[in-house]
């Protein structure tokens, strides 16, 4: 799911795979056709609660006495569930009564975690968390990150393969991860608290190994087939034409006034390096299939 800025505004664009290679496009997921997400549907994110794909995402509303000063344009955060959960593609999602579940905010909601204690708590591009007991009402605990575009908090991947360092100690828990990451230690503290983030020094990397530049607004998820966390972000792949020229915007989208080409990186599987203290990151090994035989004969190799 992405953000879909041609079917009309800026909705929740789906697609769907069976094998993380051939993708089928299908109806947006999630409309702009509450008041409450009325200007637009942004970045959003999607959470196992009990069983069920929850996305939480943010909209811009149009006025409404809900949001007091806010007025237009102004930020909350929604629920959106499947109709069927029976869909292999879970093509149509409903959006439950309760919503919004938070207004007068900001953009970019994580996936939420779940406390040993049972409660739920996301961050977002500002940094707070927020916390439930029911995944309805929620509450802003305070500050636990700084601003951060499309935010992602989660455990600790396993180790790369050949990577483990015998008796390694202080081993951390969590990484936070923008465009750029940082790993550290989350004591989640008591109930409707923000919990403690620590992150180790030097313990930090970019995504992309370079710079948020041509690469950010990364989102992970866990795939518990094969026990991994698939990583990819937002490509923006190359300058289309100069700053401030809109005569060609069939051709490319703006970002940052300039025309680029945008595009979503290949999935990469993401583990932990002990002995280096970063993330390694290799391309999902579907990607196999995509190149095919090599073949050696007679001295000569052939890739077919």
């Amino acid at each position: 799911m992405y953000q879909d800025h041609v079917t009309g505004g800026v909705v929740g664009g789906h697609l769907a795979s069976d094998d993380l290679i051939t993708w089928r496009q299908l109806e947006p997921a999630l409309w702009n056709d509450e008041w409450y997400d009325k200007g637009s549907v942004y970045t959003f994110s999607a959470t196992l609660v009990d069983g069920v794909p929850t996305i939480v995402y943010p909209g811009i509303a149009w006025p409404n006495s809900t949001l007091g000063d806010c007025g237009q344009e102004c930020f909350a955060h929604a629920v959106a569930v499947p109709a069927n959960l029976s869909d292999p593609d879970l093509k149509d999602w409903v959006k439950p009564d309760y919503n919004p579940i938070v207004v007068n905010t900001q953009r970019d909601p994580s996936t939420a975690w779940q406390t040993s204690s049972g409660e739920w708590r996301y961050t977002y591009y500002d940094g707070d968390i927020f916390a439930s007991d029911d995944f309805k009402v929620w509450k802003n605990v305070g500050k636990l990150f700084g601003k951060a575009e499309c935010p992602d908090f989660f455990p600790l991947p396993s180790d790369c393969a050949g990577c483990a360092v015998d008796g390694e100690t202080d081993r951390p828990t969590h990484v936070h991860a923008t465009a750029n990451y940082e790993i550290g230690t989350y004591d989640e503290g008591a109930p409707m608290t923000t919990g403690t983030w620590t992150p180790l020094k030097g313990a930090a990397g970019h995504l992309d190994g370079v710079d948020a530049t041509f690469f950010y607004a990364s989102k992970s998820f866990w795939d518990p087939v094969k026990s991994r966390r698939i990583m990819w972000g937002w490509v923006r792949a190359g300058l289309g034409k100069a700053s401030g020229d809109v005569s060609n915007k069939d051709e490319c989208t703006l970002a940052n006034g300039n025309g680029r080409y945008n595009m979503n990186s290949l999935a990469r599987e993401t583990n932990y390096d002990p002995l280096l203290q970063q993330l390694t990151f290799f391309p999902i090994e579907e990607y196999d299939e995509l190149r095919g035989d090599v073949l050696a004969t007679a001295g000569e190799t052939w890739l077919v």
